[in-house]
């Protein structure tokens, strides 16, 4: 998948940082945090939690969004595109990092068999789980729904740009497989928020 092939990039760019099992497991650890609303993995800038900016912005999530442009740029001329933005794509391309990033937890990719080894809206959408005796609605998709409404348009356009930047590095590469949306539109939202540490509430690093 696009997000596999982003971090195993990433891992070949920074093999001197990466360059052995353990090294990758503590990246990997660190991406995905050990705290729900506030991983790494999610963010244009770190810096330690304390100035986090750039909400779903990170390296990881543009350069898996870049698929959707390299989709995109196969669709005829002739054919209208949509003028809004890309929220289901931007989504699904969380969802795809968080996914691969999950299969590499032991500082190597390990895919797991069935199911959970593909993505699909069934296993990495929105589900009930039962825990501790009751049904509990994981709202795994719907909940980045609250966070894209409140982009304004700068964000949206920097979201592209740095998309962009991932796409026109792979563009002479062959088409494998479009993005596909996931259909939120009547999703439950959660209390799930991402704020930017900035004063100003934009998302610039």
């Amino acid at each position: 998948s696009a997000a596999l092939r982003a971090i195993t990039d990433y891992i070949e760019r920074n093999k001197e940082e990466l360059s052995n099992v353990d090294s990758i497991k503590e990246w990997i650890a660190f991406e995905l945090g050990d705290d729900e609303q506030n991983r790494p993995f999610l963010w244009k800038a770190w810096n330690s939690g304390q100035r986090k900016t750039g909400r779903l912005q990170s390296e990881l999530i543009l350069r898996t969004l870049a698929t959707h442009l390299h989709a995109l740029a196969a669709i005829p001329s002739n054919i209208e595109l949509s003028s809004k933005p890309p929220v289901g794509a931007l989504i699904y391309s969380v969802l795809a990092v968080e996914r691969a990033l999950s299969f590499w937890k032991e500082g190597f990719k390990k895919v797991p068999a069935g199911a959970a080894g593909h993505f699909s809206e069934d296993y990495w959408g929105d589900r009930v789980g039962y825990i501790s005796g009751r049904n509990v609605n994981n709202q795994r998709a719907s909940k980045f729904l609250k966070v894209t409404a409140t982009f304004t348009d700068k964000t949206w356009d920097e979201i592209w740009n740095g998309a962009y930047l991932f796409y026109k590095e792979k563009r002479r590469q062959p088409y494998r497989q479009a993005a596909a949306d996931i259909p939120l539109e009547d999703a439950e939202q959660d209390s799930f928020v991402m704020e930017s540490d900035e004063s100003s509430g934009d998302d610039e690093a």
